[in-house]
């Protein structure tokens, strides 16, 4: 019985361990300051400007 016990912590501390390195390297390499940084947000075109008269 020990056995199963020993087993499913394992594992479930493997799976932890998968899936912490997953996050940890995803949001390393997603920098979401980047996005900003590269491809700026354009100015908005004032609403104003466009309207028919």
């Amino acid at each position: 019985m020990a056995n199963w016990w020993i087993t499913t912590i394992m594992l479930a501390f493997i799976l932890f361990c998968a899936g912490s390195f997953f996050i940890h390297f995803l949001k390393r390499t997603l920098h979401t300051e980047d996005s900003t940084r590269i491809d700026p947000d354009p100015e908005w075109p004032d609403p104003e400007e466009y309207k028919e008269e």
